[in-house]
């Protein structure tokens, strides 16, 4: 089991109500009111029943109205734009910051998290980024790939949250493969080393992605993620 199997199975442990009452008031209680803190993030509308509107990365068809969040999620399709749109590194990770503490925060998954994964995914699917763009970009699906169901998304019976998104990102992978030749930044490169750490299966496609990114590797996030890409050989 890895660590990260190991602490989602920490947060997803059966216990009684009354203790998660307790540990959702707890979590909540350095925003203000615990109580009315619970109440804003339990009382989120569920998102459309209607099978066009689940799973699509549209943000036109996705009712981000109908989302639960940890703050406003009709924020978030403008987010992912700046980020993904952004001419400078700076308004890349502001954009960043408004995603993160909203849909997801600290690797804990809102429901939001997985039309917001749908979207990033979407944009740079489609080549609609910039190079600052793309790196938070990848940022943040790391981020969301080792995230765990908040407990507030528990207590609404969403405990497949992660997965979904995980899902999501793994379908990304091949056209980040496709990339690799062309990419210098190592920012970019450190998220697509981190994405195949974590979520590829195949043994062969983790070896390509190490040998074509090792050489040009030259120190920090990019050289520890290597590291553990190697592990996995």
């Amino acid at each position: 089991m890895t660590s990260r199997d190991s602490w989602v199975a920490i947060q997803k442990t059966s216990i009684s109500p009354k203790q998660l009452d307790l540990v959702l008031e707890m979590k909540f209680q350095f925003a203000g009111d615990a109580k009315d803190d619970m109440t804003e993030i339990s009382s989120r509308r569920e998102l459309s029943t209607n099978k066009e509107v689940h799973g699509m990365p549209d943000d036109d068809i996705v009712d981000w109205n109908h989302v639960r969040a940890a703050e406003d999620p009709t924020l978030l399709p403008g987010a992912i734009d700046e980020m993904m749109n952004a001419p400078t590194p700076e308004i890349a990770k502001k954009a960043y910051w408004c995603i993160e503490g909203n849909a997801f925060f600290q690797r804990e998954l809102y429901q939001a998290a997985e039309p917001v994964t749908r979207l990033v995914v979407d944009r740079i699917r489609n080549g609609q980024w910039t190079r600052y763009g793309l790196g938070m970009g990848l940022d943040l699906l790391v981020e969301v790939a080792m995230g765990w169901p908040a407990l507030s998304e528990q207590m609404h019976g969403d405990n497949a949250l992660d997965q979904h998104c995980r899902s999501i990102i793994t379908g990304l992978l091949p056209y980040l493969y496709e990339l690799l030749p062309d990419l210098i930044d190592e920012r970019i490169l450190a998220g697509i080393v981190d994405l195949t750490c974590e979520l590829e299966d195949d043994r062969d496609r983790r070896q390509h992605v190490h040998d074509c990114v090792a050489p040009i590797a030259r120190g920090g996030p990019l050289l520890r993620g290597l590291q553990d890409l190697h592990a996995t050989l």
